[in-house]
């Protein structure tokens, strides 16, 4: 409690008021946590909580004292802190109805904001768990994923991968691995998917190769001239907005005719 003049008096029972406070944000957690509450509900009280967990009676008095030194402030419990963000992120995704609505949104600021609890206190474990976590939920509403969200996805799942393997647990590291080759594959596969779709368009191939008709903007993103396969108009790049394309049949000095992955599919197919 705090006198009159903000003294701290019983400093023993603060500390008792602590150990409710925690006891009241674990029941709380383990509520959210066993899906009984309906989703709208639960996102109120995780929001709750987690202002409380911010805010506990410790931090109540120091304010109260005007920033005493005599009050010792404890940080945010780290587990509990994770812990709510990570549900708060998983309510939210369960309530997504298409990619990058606010539930959307709202979920991959929750899970961002656990990484960041987790890499200021040096919690490596819950850091891999919540990023392994993220990297899943992204890819599944982003089937058709960009340049931008793949880079990021790899990202996390590379940090698992290259991290001290003494303070990540083998299965950790192993699932990340695999996550990491199945959004490479999936990358391959949907490209080869489109490159082979677009080979049997009725009527695009009015001369020269089926390799002549795909070309690079000066970034490397693939994309299709159909007809002759020769430069008529510009355009911009639907990946990154670079110019590309050309007029009167001649390519941009930007662009290249296709090379990596597209180039080694194409290569593939005309053998």
């Amino acid at each position: 409690s705090v006198g009159r003049y903000g003294r701290l008096l019983r400093f023993s029972e603060l500390r008792g008021l602590e150990r409710k406070h925690m006891l009241f944000i674990d029941s709380s957690l383990g509520l959210c946590a066993s899906n009984k509450v309906e989703n709208e509900k639960c996102l109120k009280k995780l929001a709750f909580v987690l202002k409380k967990i911010e805010k506990g009676p410790t931090r109540t008095v120091y304010e109260a004292c005007g920033g005493s030194d005599k009050v010792e402030v404890p940080r945010p419990p780290t587990r509990s802190h994770v812990r709510a963000l990570q549900l708060l992120g998983e309510t939210h995704g369960r309530c997504v109805q298409e990619l990058n609505d606010r539930h959307y949104k709202h979920a991959v600021n929750a899970f961002e904001k656990a990484t960041t609890v987790c890499d200021e206190s040096s919690s490596y474990s819950s850091g891999a768990k919540v990023r392994l976590q993220l990297a899943s939920f992204i890819l599944r509403w982003n089937p058709a994923i960009g340049d931008s969200t793949k880079s990021t996805v790899l990202a996390m799942l590379e940090w698992i991968i290259l991290h001290d393997s003494g303070t990540l647990s083998e299965d950790l590291v192993s699932q990340a691995t695999q996550l990491k080759e199945k959004v490479l594959t999936s990358d391959r596969d949907t490209i080869a998917s489109v490159v082979k779709a677009m080979n049997i368009v009725d009527g695009y191939d009015y001369g020269g190769a089926w390799s002549d008709h795909w070309y690079e903007c000066p970034n490397g993103h693939p994309y299709f001239i159909g007809e002759c396969g020769g430069a008529m108009v510009e355009s911009k790049c639907v990946e990154c907005g670079a110019r590309v394309g050309g007029g009167s049949h001649r390519l941009l000095g930007t662009n290249r005719s296709a090379g990596g992955l597209v180039g080694e599919i194409l290569s593939t197919n005309e053998e």
